[in-house]
């Protein structure tokens, strides 16, 4: 473990505890109706192991991989929170405003802030590819709408119009898939540049792995 991401690990096992926290409830809701809502239960145990792995990590019980472990934890909050409402009928738009999934959200947001903290207090340099990437795949998102919103030009009753539109289709098409796969990699090479060296075995002095015991 890096001793200088000793105080944002312990703002992440402050995150993952109120996680865990908000199990509670969610359990509760589980069986508030009578029968056990076996579905929203399930998801509640997930979202309560993960927060309990998410929160070990923090306190320092295991030392590789902490950036994995609040993602995960952060993951199976907004997922699980999501399909536990709607396994209780909630519309799409009544989960996506739904204070407990909203509570939930800021809770992973804050975690994967945090993970992202840990991984590149290590190699502060890495933060421009990965914000250039983040940006990148803003980016795709953009013009994915604008790609959706270009769809309806081919309905115009004219040969030049929906040549037009065929053009601008294709064209958005290809630049929402550049900054897509630009996007990912360069996140995923920002993220390689924070990994930790393995340690060298090898060198001379150091026992051979025929002694050791």
């Amino acid at each position: 473990m890096v001793r200088s991401a000793r105080p944002i690990l312990l703002a992440g096992a402050a995150c993952s505890a109120a996680l865990l926290a908000t199990t509670l409830y969610g359990g509760s809701v589980a069986i508030s109706e009578g029968v056990i809502n076996w579905p929203v239960l399930g998801f509640e145990v997930i979202t309560a192991i993960a927060a309990v792995l998410a929160l070990l990590t923090g306190l320092g019980r295991f030392s590789q991989g902490p950036t994995m472990a609040f993602a995960c934890a952060a993951g199976a909050a907004v997922v699980g929170t999501g399909l536990s409402l709607v396994a209780r009928q909630f519309p799409p738009m009544g989960v996506l405003t739904h204070p407990f999934f909203l509570l939930r959200f800021a809770l992973a947001a804050a975690l994967v802030l945090i993970g992202v903290a840990v991984a590149f207090q290590r190699e502060p340099k890495a933060l421009r590819p990965l914000l250039t990437g983040v940006a990148c795949l803003v980016g795709s998102v953009v013009v994915a709408g604008a790609l959706m919103a270009a769809r309806g030009l081919m309905g115009i009753d004219s040969v030049f119009a929906r040549v037009g539109a065929v053009l601008l289709i294709l064209v958005l098409a290809v630049a929402a898939g550049g900054l897509l796969a630009a996007g990912v990699h360069l996140v995923v090479s920002a993220f390689e540049r924070t990994r930790m060296p393995e340690p060298d075995n090898s060198r001379a002095g150091g026992p051979s792995p025929s002694n050791a015991a």
